[in-house]
């Protein structure tokens, strides 16, 4: 259905998949993911640039919950230059008219200027 390399999964053919990531020794599971590989064609509807200067997650949940439990997630993202010589990060995704997305690198050919 999918393969896995240098942190990125590439879909082969149409189907389902459950992707788990382990720690050694003892190939101890860390976690995992369901994937969905389809095989109906989609175009790109736009592309998705975020200028941001850091970012906090939190969980909605403070209380402790179980390993490899679900957990709603907040993401804010910091987005202020506040003096000269303050630098921001640039990441680029491709949406899909499915509104799935894939983020865009420089190893895919992007420029930034």
């Amino acid at each position: 259905v999918a393969d896995v390399s240098g942190g990125k999964v590439r879909g082969k053919k149409s189907g389902s998949a459950e992707i788990k990531a382990v720690a050694n020794p003892g190939n101890r599971l860390v976690g995992k993911a369901s994937i969905i590989v389809s095989d109906t064609s989609v175009f790109v509807s736009y592309l998705s640039t975020t200028v941001f200067t850091g970012y906090t997650i939190s969980l909605a949940n403070s209380s402790p919950y179980s390993k490899l439990s679900n957990q709603k997630a907040t993401i804010s993202v910091q987005q202020v230059l506040n003096f000269e010589g303050t630098t921001a990060d640039i990441a680029i995704a491709a949406v899909f008219s499915d509104r799935t997305y894939a983020e865009i690198t420089a190893a895919d050919g992007v420029a930034i200027n």
